[in-house]
């Protein structure tokens, strides 16, 4: 009955704790994928700085520069979302929530015990709370953390939702590595080799030049 206890336990109690408990798992991650992305950037930046030491010829390509920048300017929107976003926060917000759903579960689940499951003033009061909780804790749960804590998985299925969550917790990183690390090092070292080519070819016209 959807007036019943045993309703309120298994279609709302249940998975709003589950929900937030994975929520605040992802915030938390999310929060630790920009901290590795803010690593990372600096790293970048000082091996950019550290390039021309190793790679003379570099120097001369004002793309170093720009690289530099680049990852400077990254590691301090990332700084500055971090902060506005308050990941670990809102992360404690809702495991506090989430308990305090879990306690009103054993609640639910003793007063179910008592024979009191069909009873509408019982289901009134338990409902009550329930809303008192979801009112005092302002951060919300997505349906994506419904789907995460939902029992019904199949192998694939948890994978799979696994991957997507690794994806959006860490898409800070998965930018940094791209055009932090990944494409600046792909030009510097294809302009590198460019250079290379430019004085070799130099190197042979003076060959024939004196062999003539």
């Amino acid at each position: 009955m959807a007036s019943s206890l045993t309703y309120l336990e298994e279609k709302l109690l249940h998975p709003t704790r589950g929900a937030r408990f994975e929520s605040a798992r992802r915030m938390r991650l999310t929060h630790q994928y920009a901290m590795w992305g803010q690593g990372l950037s600096a790293v970048a930046l000082i091996a950019w700085s550290l390039v021309p030491m190793f790679f003379p010829r570099l120097k001369e390509n004002g793309n170093l520069e720009l690289f530099s920048i680049v990852a400077s300017v990254y590691i301090l929107a990332l700084t500055m979302h971090q902060q506005a976003s308050a990941y670990i926060d809102k992360a404690r917000s809702l495991e506090a929530s989430a308990r305090r759903v879990d306690a009103l579960r054993k609640d639910v689940h003793a007063s179910i015990m008592d024979g009191l499951d069909d009873d509408p003033t019982e289901y009134r009061e338990k409902s009550r709370l329930y809303s008192e909780i979801l009112e005092d804790n302002p951060i919300n749960h997505d349906s994506f953390d419904y789907l995460l804590s939902s029992s019904k998985q199949g192998t694939f299925r948890y994978y799979w939702l696994r991957f997507q969550l690794h994806m959006r917790a860490g898409i800070s990183l998965i930018l940094c590595i791209v055009f932090v690390v990944v494409l600046p090092a792909g030009i510097a070292f294809h302009a590198q080799a460019l250079s290379q080519d430019a004085n070799s070819d130099g190197a042979d016209k003076m060959v024939r030049q004196i062999a003539k």
